[in-house]
């Protein structure tokens, strides 16, 4: 039988940090430190809920956020225990060198037609409304014309 690591977590309720993350934050340090060795057995959710006085909800979501970061591995049948393999402890802070500025396309004809209009379109053959107005309207609202605001003018 694999025996479970005793884990250092101070609890602070005037804390301005949640319960959850004050669990993270210890064991997740406790584990960068070298305190925590890999693949050791954490004690149960509800055995450290127990003996920490919080709820058990409150340190799934602590083992949860480690499972996502690499830190914890749960093995069915057997517990959850410390990753063989942890993640990097700190981010690379290299900064990539950016490449050369891509020089857009021109536009075409129709394109730069459109930029010189700008937002307005031809509503009907005898005005001109904002693009917005037409996509609202079914035929002209400016006139009697009965023309459809998306056929071109």
């Amino acid at each position: 039988m694999v025996k479970t690591v005793t884990l250092p977590i101070r609890i602070q309720p005037a804390s301005s940090q949640t319960l959850q993350d004050q669990i993270y934050v210890c064991i997740r340090r406790s584990i960068d430190a070298g305190l925590i060795l890999a693949d050791s057995r954490l004690p149960s959710t509800r055995a450290l809920a127990a003996d920490l006085g919080v709820s058990r909800t409150t340190v799934l979501l602590a083992f949860e956020q480690l499972k996502a970061e690499g830190y914890l591995v749960p093995r069915p049948g057997s517990g959850i225990y410390i990753a063989k393999e942890l993640p990097d402890r700190r981010p690379d802070l290299r900064v990539v060198a950016a490449g050369p500025a891509v020089k857009h396309p021109l536009l075409s004809a129709r394109g730069r037609s459109l930029r010189e209009r700008g937002p307005w379109i031809a509503a009907c053959h005898c005005h001109r409304v904002p693009f917005e107005w037409a996509l609202r309207q079914s035929t002209c609202f400016l006139c009697d014309c009965g023309r459809r605001s998306h056929d071109r003018a």
